[in-house]
């Protein structure tokens, strides 16, 4: 009897350091015809002792689940793992493994492995993801209240995690509007589903460089934050994985402005496209600091400038009434904050001219108006011009604007050599970018160099 329960003691010591060596084995893919491009390592389940999970990119590419020690395929039958759950079996070398018909570059999954005993089983799933993000909130708010969806800016997907976003600019506590300094992350130019903090309230993210954030999709409208004492104003690079659901200030650079200039400036009136319409206004292109230009078709009609849409104060508007104006010359602006109490609502008129062209100077409190005989006199000319490409730079911004009809691509490298940029785009793009000197190449379609350009971004 004593013999029997040292045997049993013994065998539930084996047993027991089986199931330890088996919950810490590491599980992976490795390759079988050629090596994966992604590695592929299981984590495990911490509510499931028996499964262990990758969620990722994966290829096409046949592969086998290995211990570390043995490799498995496939029991029987088909090889593909996606949609149903297939057992596994101990592999002969020569054998062929597993593979994701069809998998795509692009696309994301999650493979879980399930190990009970001798048994051991995995299952694909085809993650959906969002193909594109966008950040949304007060430093980008041009209303006079409330956040509009048409002031969200596009993120750049990562060239090889397309769950993986970036946002490089600059953000600042916005003096007017709604949550001014409260800004989250949107999946699509709707209201539908937002990505907020996982905590409750508001989020300051002051002094979190380099520390993720847990995000949600959905539930509770709360936001990230900058303090608005102005003190989180400056240039920003944000991480977010979709993915693991993180969101991550990778880089703050620090640029308190006591009086910045306004986020976007907008040309209403008669003599515009939009009428006298403040909810639809022509929004002008920041082409330098302080700097907006519209180009367009006109009437003969009257205009000004709306610092805010849906509200006809705070504008910039002539010195005197219905201030005549003339292709190559310019004229003086003052700003009016609240023209119906106690300033003035002058006009600026014009004749027809096709096309106008339209360039606000706010450092100089200045309008200049142009066509196209006149424009090359203007002294507030972008940086370069190459035949149709045309570059110049602004608050961190990187701005390509092409009168050509195809697509270009364009390559920005720093003088080391790094390539810090690569975007496709048509007519034009704006690319965020850090201070300091670039090279710029810009490609046609047939993948050939068009232009050449050497910025300098402030």
């Amino acid at each position: 009897m004593e013999r029997l329960y040292k045997y049993i003691a013994v065998l539930a010591a084996m047993l027991s350091g089986s199931m330890i060596s088996a919950a810490s084995t590491e599980w992976q893919l490795v390759g079988d015809t050629a090596e994966l491009k992604f590695p592929v390592v299981f984590s495990p389940v911490s509510d499931n002792e028996n499964q262990f999970v990758y969620t990722g990119p994966m290829t096409d590419e046949l592969f086998k689940v290995t211990d570390g020690v043995t490799q498995y395929i496939h029991e029987c039958g088909a090889n593909n793992p996606l949609g149903d759950s297939i057992s596994l079996r101990e592999a002969d070398p020569n054998e062929r493994g597993l593979s994701i018909r069809y998998a795509g570059e692009t696309d994301v999954y999650r493979l879980t492995l399930t190990v009970e005993d001798d048994v051991k089983s995995l299952k694909a799933e085809r993650v959906e993801l969002p193909k594109n993000l966008y950040i949304v909130g007060g430093p980008f708010n041009c209303e006079i209240q409330n956040w509009d969806i048409q002031d969200a800016k596009a993120l750049e997907v990562d060239k090889d995690l397309p769950y993986v976003f970036y946002y490089k600019g600059v953000m600042r506590y916005n003096d007017e509007g709604d949550e001014c300094g409260n800004f989250m992350f949107i999946p699509y130019l709707n209201w539908d589903n937002k990505y907020h903090p996982v905590v409750s309230g508001n989020v300051p993210i002051a002094g979190k460089v380099g520390q993720p954030f847990d995000m949600r999709l959905n539930g509770e409208d709360n936001k990230w934050s900058i303090a608005a004492d102005r003190s989180g104003d400056g240039y920003y690079e944000i991480k977010v994985d979709l993915l693991n659901l993180t969101m991550t200030i990778e880089k703050f650079e620090p640029d308190l402005i006591e009086n910045p200039f306004p986020l976007a400036v907008f040309a209403v009136g008669a003599a515009m496209p939009c009428g006298w319409d403040n909810t639809h206004p022509m929004p002008m292109n920041p082409i330098a600091d302080g700097v907006y230009r519209w180009q367009g078709e006109v009437q003969t009609g009257d205009f000004k400038f709306l610092r805010r849409r849906k509200t006809w104060e705070r504008c910039y508007v002539a010195t005197t009434q219905d201030k005549p104006v003339r292709p190559g010359e310019e004229y003086d602006v003052v700003y009016e904050y609240s023209s119906y109490v106690e300033g003035n609502d002058y006009k600026f008129t014009i004749t027809a001219t096709d096309p106008c062209i339209l360039t606000l100077d706010l450092n100089r409190m200045k309008l200049r108006v142009d066509n196209d005989e006149t424009i090359d006199d203007s002294g507030i000319d972008p940086v370069q011009n190459h035949v149709d490409i045309t570059c110049y730079t602004w608050d961190h911004t990187l701005s390509l604007r092409s009168t050509l009809p195809n697509r270009l691509q364009a390559q920005v490298y720093s003088l080391d050599g790094r390539m810090v940029s690569e975007r496709v785009f048509t007519e034009g793009i704006d690319i965020a970018l850090p201070r300091g000197c670039y090279v710029v190449m810009v490609y046609n379609s047939h993948t050939s160099q068009y232009s050449r350009f050497k910025v300098l971004v402030h």
